[in-house]
């Protein structure tokens, strides 16, 4: 984008310009052609897992701390206003994420799952890319490119690092712990809902056995009556 300012001067050899132009000149602004889509790809690009092993563990799940960073380019086509990066698992059923860097940032930190495929994309957007010069809007949205970089944008495919086998252990640590306690209450539920049974069992035989003493005195005391009775009928006789 270049600035122009007209002015309207005569008798310049026998003036100064002060006296010999106007004061109030036309203001021009003319932006050139953009040249290559090139010119706006981002350098020197790295990804950097955490030194110092800072990661994030969120619902048993380990995850990596990743630091993408960049240098701005060479010879945009126009000013540099700010960079989309995109980062998705090199799925087509997975979410992309996004996110929106200023124009004097040159880094971004993300969260990553180990072991797993992402697509990285980096846009660089200038005036030129904002006013759909390049004609690529559709492209930075399609399937990603079989190569790492094309000339409209930045991109990149990688693999997260794994996990150690301490690392492994301690996350596999967590599954087993709830299991154990599930397991426990279990046996707790089954423990008192036996002892439970047990005493009801109890209650119920000591509330039957004086009846079954009843019934038997009742049998007893009929039978005595009857040989009473006919002892007394066979005395008569």
């Amino acid at each position: 984008m270049y600035l122009f300012q007209v002015y309207a001067c005569h008798n310049i050899s026998k003036q100064a310009l002060s006296e010999s132009c106007s004061l109030n000149g036309i203001i021009l602004a003319v932006r050139t052609k953009p040249g290559d889509a090139s010119r706006d790809l981002v350098r020197n690009v790295q990804l950097t897992a955490s030194a110092n092993d800072s990661d994030h563990l969120t619902a048993g799940e380990k995850l990596f701390l990743y630091r993408i960073s960049w240098l701005e380019p060479l010879e945009p086509n126009g000013l540099v206003y700010y960079y989309m990066i995109y980062i998705a698992q090199n799925s087509n059923n997975e979410s992309i994420q996004e996110y929106c860097v200023d124009y004097d940032k040159y880094s971004i930190s993300v969260i990553l799952l180990p072991s797993t495929t992402y697509r990285l994309r980096i846009v660089t957007y200038t005036i030129a890319r904002l006013n759909n010069e390049y004609d690529d809007r559709e492209r930075i949205s399609d399937e990603p490119s079989p190569f790492n970089s094309t000339n409209f944008i930045f991109e990149l495919t990688f693999t997260t690092k794994g996990l150690s086998s301490n690392q492994l252990i301690r996350q596999n640590r967590l599954p087993i712990f709830i299991l154990i306690i599930l397991l426990t209450i279990i046996l707790l539920f089954v423990i008192v809902g036996a002892l439970i049974y047990y005493y009801k069992s109890r209650r119920r035989t000591k509330t039957s056995r004086p009846a079954f003493r009843c019934l038997l005195t009742t049998v007893y005391d009929d039978v005595n009556d009857r040989t009473q009775s006919y002892s007394l009928q066979h005395t008569m006789v």
